[in-house]
């Protein structure tokens, strides 16, 4: 390890190892001047490409300057090593939010939903405006909008982290052949088709987010890849007002959203923000201290294994409670829910546990198959804070910034019906292979097993030896 518990960097002592992802490690470091905590992460290993990425996410995230993203202090260089210092925040996933919520047959809210979903695009439309130290636009485009990627902290801000493959302009480090990043069930159609990407892509993620928070499932619950990509393509999405009451203008509006489209999408995440809150106008009533109040009365525990697990008072990580009750906010601000499998399915992956949104970055393993991307987290033990995705890469020009997806992938049935006449023929697209989701299980569907074929096979055995028993005219 490049910095061990008790070293000093810069003018942060470290203090506690906080976890791992595929090409990073994150520290907690105390300030030295005024005892505040950070997060410190530095790039594994000496690998130039490594750097080359880890210097593209300080370079990016060094110009987003919004309190709906996860904010970065400076960039440190200690015995030839640079250290990349962020703010910490301790909270709750916004997937992790969401399964608590349903472990105690809870739902959000339509405003409270809302609500939050006006926080992620504010952010999010901060990163699309970002300009750089000249002025000019950094084209930064986030590419993995999703649950995981949004933390709802203690203190009741909501903050959209890792942008570790992100696309962005003057990226020093380009997007290998046969490597797709993002999750497949949050990604638009355009990213699939390998065509340029631009801010209405994330859009289209966090149209699925919403649609998620609102109908407390998953969109594409028991899918398997190729049958998603096609509903994707063909834009064919369900109304949120299938499963919980939504006004019928916030119902088109997610519809909107998820319009294979671009030019059909809401323009700019600020639009999609001022489209909610006149679709719900009380969505502006949930403020920070609800919102913490909901954090804490579905995370406490949680929080307090975490301040239980550092070296650190909690008012040094910022966790400090809520004013307001928890239980009257959660009684409040969400709802009594019916579940059934696919509600259950929000409720599937490891124990919730609190954390720093932390660096995960993708990168190919050696003796990979080409096209394979991986990137998902190491496990941390039991003690320590869960360590989601957090980091602020980017990508080439739109000329090259997706590219193929893998050999042998699964492929949707082309249509074998004839285009109209006039019309291009249909574009085949195979499901990238991806950093998918982590709270989904995949459903492979089998017929048999190997088991399955070893009892097949004894029965057949057996009913021929019965038959050739009754022709040899044995008594029964």
């Amino acid at each position: 390890m490049a910095a061990s518990v008790g070293t000093v960097v810069g003018d942060y002592e470290i203090v506690a190892e906080l976890g791992a992802g595929g090409m990073a490690e994150l520290l907690l470091g105390r300030r030295l001047r005024d005892g505040r905590c950070f997060a410190i992460k530095f790039p594994k290993g000496d690998d130039e490409a490594m750097e080359r990425m880890f210097l593209d996410e300080a370079r990016v995230a060094a110009h987003i300057r919004h309190p709906n993203v996860v904010q970065v202090e400076e960039l440190v260089e200690h015995e030839g090593q640079n250290f990349l210092v962020m703010e910490y925040l301790a909270g709750l996933s916004l997937s992790a939010f969401l399964r608590e919520l349903v472990k105690r047959e809870r739902r959000l809210t339509v405003v409270s939903a809302v609500a939050i979903g006006c926080e992620i695009a504010a952010g999010l439309h901060a990163a699309h405006e970002t300009r750089d130290s000249s002025g000019q636009p950094m084209n930064v485009v986030h590419r993995d909008v999703s649950p995981q990627n949004v933390l709802l902290c203690a203190s009741g801000d909501v903050k959209l982290i890792d942008f570790g493959i992100a696309k962005a302009r003057d990226r020093l480090v380009k997007t290998r052949a046969n490597e797709v990043k993002g999750k497949l069930r949050y990604m638009a159609p355009e990213q699939m088709r390998r065509q340029p990407l631009d801010r209405r892509t994330d859009v289209f993620a966090l149209g699925i987010v919403l649609w998620e928070m609102l109908a407390m499932r998953r969109l594409f619950h028991r899918l398997g890849d190729p049958e998603v990509v096609r509903r994707i393509m063909a834009g064919e999405f369900p109304p949120p007002a299938k499963w919980a009451n939504v006004p019928h203008d916030l119902d088109q509006l997610i519809l909107q959203c998820l319009h294979p489209d671009p030019d059909k999408r809401p323009a700019t995440a600020d639009e999609l923000r001022q489209g909610l809150l006149r679709a719900v106008p009380g969505a502006a009533s949930l403020d920070g201290e609800e919102r913490s109040g909901l954090l804490w009365a579905t995370g406490a525990t949680a929080l307090s294994h975490l301040v239980a697990s550092l070296p650190v008072e909690a008012a040094d990580l910022g966790i400090r409670r809520p004013t307001r009750s928890p239980e009257e906010v959660l009684a409040r601000r969400t709802e009594r829910m019916e579940q059934d499998a696919a509600v259950l399915a929000l409720a599937e992956g490891e124990a919730t546990q609190a954390g720093m949104a932390a660096p995960m970055l993708e990168v190919k393993e050696e003796g990979a198959p080409a096209g394979r991307v991986f990137g998902k987290p190491k496990s941390v033990p039991p003690a320590a804070p869960v360590v989601p995705k957090s980091a602020l890469a980017s990508e080439p020009p739109p000329a090259e910034e997706v590219d193929a997806s893998p050999p042998g992938s699964a492929r949707p049935r082309p249509s074998m019906r004839p285009p109209p006449p006039g019309a291009e023929p249909p574009q085949e697209v195979a499901p990238p292979v991806v950093d998918d989701d982590d709270d989904y299980t995949p459903v492979r569907s089998q017929i048999l097993g190997r088991r399955g074929w070893m009892v097949l096979g004894i029965g057949i055995l057996l009913a021929f030896a019965f038959a050739a028993w009754a022709a040899a005219g044995y008594p029964s």
